[in-house]
């Protein structure tokens, strides 16, 4: 099972919130932060569908 960077970091950031590690919540949430939507433009697909890539 593949996992991309941000769905490990979420793994994560809901593990340091059952454990009680606040001072990991808040860099994780701040590793997090750039996934949004303003910030990146993610488009996750599988190699083997052989996307077209246009460069704009």
């Amino acid at each position: 099972m593949c996992y991309d960077i941000k769905t490990s970091l979420e793994k994560q950031l809901q593990r340091a919130l059952t454990d009680g590690h606040k001072d990991l919540v808040s860099e994780i949430n701040k590793k997090l932060s750039i996934f949004s939507d303003s910030e990146i433009n993610l488009y996750p697909t599988s190699g083997f569908d052989h996307p077209k890539i246009s460069f704009t």
